[in-house]
């Protein structure tokens, strides 16, 4: 009966629930809600929790590209060479990436990009370890 249990604990002690969208995983690093996926376009509700949910401090530097590009309701990160942390900027004109700040682009009705928000939780957890 031991074995039973320690194969219980162990299958329990495998899969992790995400605060985000209630799924269960197996390891929470390589799970991407389906909102965050690069392909996903959140609708204005999602937009508007993910970008109340980014606690940063309003003068944090990010990234938007103008609204003539496809992907005008994100603001992005910023690796610290202009670019932005999911490396996006490959399939536009990265001249057009502007920085601003996170107040502002949270004023202009920008969410944080669903793939930098993926990178920004795996180096937070990476830090934590």
């Amino acid at each position: 009966m031991s074995g039973e249990d320690d194969t219980g604990a162990a299958i329990r002690e495998a899969f992790e629930q995400c605060e985000s969208c209630g799924t269960f995983v197996v390891a929470l690093p390589q799970h991407r809600c389906r909102t965050d996926a690069a392909d996903a376009r959140p609708d204005r509700s999602e937009r508007s929790a993910r970008a109340n949910a980014d606690d940063r401090a309003d003068g944090t530097p990010v990234g938007i590209f103008p609204s003539s590009q496809g992907n005008r309701y994100a603001y992005h990160d910023l690796d610290g060479n202009d670019r932005t942390r999911c490396g996006c900027e490959k399939y536009t004109d990265a001249s057009d990436l502007v920085e601003t700040t996170l107040g502002d682009a949270k004023r202009r009705g920008r969410s944080p990009c669903g793939s930098c928000r993926h990178l920004r939780r795996l180096a937070d957890d990476a830090t934590e370890e």
